[in-house]
């Protein structure tokens, strides 16, 4: 399963753990160099460190065109909603998960 993870916090980290413990490729995509290089230490994980995470190139990096599952899990309520909206109907991602709040 290839998974692409918008944002780079607590909650994405640990969510990076688990689902990097169950053998799925990930990509976390943020801005926030610290948490990506605790991330990146997990086997099967892959960073984007981006200025702008919601340029669609950045997504075309981290491989939207390829995955199977999107989770926009960044701090901003407002940007998770719209990166998800582009997850799902610009590059049809099947499994789009947005988190709020």
């Amino acid at each position: 399963m290839r998974v692409l993870i918008y944002g780079c916090n607590r909650l994405s980290a640990s969510l990076v753990a688990d689902l990097a413990g169950d053998g799925a490729e990930i990509t976390v995509l943020g801005g926030e160099r610290d948490c990506l290089e605790s991330v990146v230490t997990h086997p099967g994980v892959r960073v984007v460190l981006t200025a702008e995470p919601m340029m669609q190139d950045y997504l075309q990096e981290g491989g939207i065109d390829h995955a199977d599952v999107f989770l926009a899990m960044s701090s901003d309520d407002h940007q998770n909603i719209l990166v998800a909206q582009i997850a799902k109907h610009i590059f049809n991602v099947p499994k789009v998960v947005c988190h709020l709040g």
